[in-house]
């Protein structure tokens, strides 16, 4: 199940570690790290369908928190699933495969979910999202985000409105109404010259 690539960044052990798991609706993996070295992690989750496995969009979130990556995927059909995640030290430009799952799904999700999508700074900065971890958002809702970036100036949420959200510490919160089909979380240090996009969310009417 574990490459060379696995032990190669600091990686010491994933929760589950068994190669082929039964699951519904949502898969959680805690996975531990030496924290003394700078690495990144990803995922691929690949859905089969007549014998051949296809990448699905959205599926997957995993974050880094104290000495582990928390990675969680989203099983919304009936089936079987191939989970790879994979890894990178800060220095590389690529990601390389560290281990792979099989999960086998019993059944359909009740409600289609997706993760937001994430972009390059989220993991440059080390950001921790707390709410919403799952979408997608409705349009017309009151939805609470709340969101760690460390050190950052100020955080906002944008879609046809912009909304800052409160900053206590290094925590930004606040009640947002979804007013687009496009809802983007940014953010700003204080020498930047401009927001920069962290997350981007889907939306339903």
């Amino acid at each position: 199940m574990y490459t060379g690539h696995f032990y190669d960044c600091g990686l010491v052990s994933s929760d589950p570690d068994i190669a082929v798991l039964e699951r519904t609706e949502l898969a959680e993996f805690k996975i531990r790290y030496n924290p003394s070295i700078k690495m990144y992690m990803r995922a691929k989750v690949e859905y089969q369908t007549a014998g051949q496995y296809n990448e699905l969009n959205n599926t997957w979130f995993v974050q880094k928190l104290d000495a582990y990556f928390l990675g969680n995927i989203i099983l919304n059909k009936k089936g079987k699933y191939r989970v790879t995640f994979m890894a990178k030290l800060e220095e590389d430009e690529l990601y390389y495969s560290a281990f792979t799952h099989i999960i086998n799904c019993s059944r359909d999700s009740a409600v289609h979910r997706e993760f937001p999508t994430i972009f390059k700074d989220y993991n440059k900065t080390g950001a921790i999202l707390h709410e919403p971890l799952v979408g997608p958002l409705k349009i017309g809702s009151t939805v609470k985000f709340k969101i760690e970036v460390r050190g950052a100036m100020k955080v906002k949420v944008i879609m046809k409105e912009q909304v800052e959200l409160s900053k206590d510490g290094d925590m930004f919160t606040g009640d947002v109404k979804i007013d687009s089909e496009t809802v983007e979380i940014y953010y700003k240090y204080l020498e930047m010259q401009q927001l920069t996009s962290l997350l981007g969310y889907t939306t339903i009417k």
